[in-house]
């Protein structure tokens, strides 16, 4: 066969872009060997706690008289359930999660701290971090992650969460460029395996949009503005001259001169602000009732975009039936006594709150949260499984949420509220076996 100079060429270029094919290759970040396994971090809701709080009785686990996070341990699960701002919004709890995790001083940001009046802008400190290594390489090669798993609000604080870690925050690298938190570099996306929600309200509540209906109302707005001019701002210590002004000088056997002092000293050493700082919070967007709106909660959705490699599943709640047509849901005896009130008031109310319109869709509901809100974020892509036991966890794909079949029951049936210590291994082994089975499938 006769070699022409053209056929050298041909050869020669295809050696060279097969060297190059194989530089390029070994160039990669190779694949970890070794299949691994990350830690559950446990993010209560509104007015919740964490296992380090309240030693009597625990969150999660709720009136079952069990406390989830041993019962997991003892199944050779690492679980941890710290606490953050029973009220915050989702930016300070976030902040604060970030801090226990990584260990060090909660920074809420400069520039959120002066939009949002916060006496001071750095938070409780945490001198070890709540587990090691976050965010290195072990010794196997694999990044050591964490999968967040979230109850009602705490679904929103873990959002918001994983979002700072991969974008971080431009208005608090403009603010505060030489002492910038390393939560608002970003940069830190596959810091977070995978994020479940439990009954948590994406798209936001609608019973907090009747009440702002309400108070929108004249009478409403005479209310609110009586309750401001006597709070003078919701300050503390004006609220309590104020009512020493009416002769009142102690409350419950508690002397009211020095009492605003005092709490705020309380709230200090307990969730990092003050008493003071949690009132005023209220008066702006920056706590969680602002956030569970439907208007807040399309603002933090705007935030809060599926993170690449992320996997995400959300466990939606009802407890409710329809009653004589599909204009109106009534609670069934799978929902406690405390939560039928505000059941029947979801399930009986349409209307509009802002641009969004109330209809039958959102009437489903677990006493507080609307069915339709904890499914997934309105914004975001999602698939809905139609039988968890049929569900193959270790095929599943990043960057969308999986929504498990509706649970019967109320808000807090998925933490233990009125069930026992099988119903807890019954919803949660599952889950973190699915989990844990998956991460392996993703690192073997």
């Amino acid at each position: 066969m006769k070699i022409t100079k053209r056929s050298v060429a041909i050869l020669l270029c295809f050696a060279l872009l097969c060297s190059a094919v194989a530089f390029l290759s070994s160039c990669r970040k190779p694949k970890p060997g070794v299949p691994t396994t990350y830690p559950y971090v446990f993010v209560h809701g509104l007015n919740g706690f964490g296992d380090d709080k309240i030693d009597a009785v625990s969150y999660w686990g709720s009136t079952s008289g069990v406390k989830l996070m041993p019962l997991l341990q003892g199944e050779g699960y690492e679980c941890y359930a710290p606490s953050v701002d029973p009220m915050g919004s989702a930016w300070d709890r976030a902040c604060e999660l970030y801090a226990q995790l990584t260990g060090g001083q909660v920074d809420y940001g400069a520039a959120h701290s002066a939009a949002n009046g916060h006496t001071d802008r750095y938070g409780l400190t945490y001198a070890t971090p709540l587990f090691p290594d976050w965010g290195k390489v072990d010794a196997d090669g694999n990044l050591r992650k964490v999968n967040l798993v979230g109850h009602s609000f705490g679904g929103a604080t873990i959002r918001l969460l994983a979002a700072l870690l991969k974008d971080g925050s431009a208005a608090e690298r403009e603010a505060s460029p030489d002492d910038c938190s390393p939560l608002f570099a970003g940069e830190k996306a596959d810091w977070v395996f995978s994020l479940t929600c439990l009954a948590a309200p994406h798209n936001g509540v609608s019973i907090l949009a009747l009440v702002q209906n309400i108070a929108d109302s004249v009478p409403g707005r005479i209310l609110v503005g009586t309750l401001q001019t006597f709070g003078q701002s919701w300050d503390l210590s004006r609220i309590l001259a104020a009512l020493e002004g009416y002769g009142l000088t102690s409350i419950g056997g508690l002397a009211l001169a020095g009492l605003a002092d005092s709490l705020d000293d309380l709230g200090k050493n307990i969730t990092g602000k003050t008493v003071t700082d949690t009132l005023h919070a209220l008066t702006t967007p920056d706590n969680a009732y602002y956030d569970l709106s439907i208007q807040g909660a399309a603002a933090l959705n705007r935030l809060t975009a599926t993170v690449k490699g992320c996997y995400y599943f959300s466990y939606p709640v009802d407890g409710t039936a329809d009653s004589g047509g599909a204009t109106k849901r009534v609670p069934t005896s799978d929902m406690i006594a405390l939560l039928q009130i505000p059941a029947r008031i979801i399930g009986d109310w349409q209307g509009s709150a802002g641009d969004v319109t109330i209809d039958a869709t959102w009437l489903p509901n677990d006493g507080l949260v609307n069915t339709i809100s904890a499914t997934a974020p309105f914004n975001e892509p999602s698939e809905t499984v139609a039988a968890e036991t049929d569900f193959a966890w270790a095929q599943a794909k990043p960057n969308r949420w999986y929504v498990m079949p509706t649970t019967r029951g109320d808000h807090g049936t998925l933490i233990g509220m009125g069930k026992d210590e099988a119903y807890l291994r019954a919803v949660y082994l599952p889950l973190l076996a699915g989990i844990d089975a998956l991460s392996k499938e993703v690192t073997a």
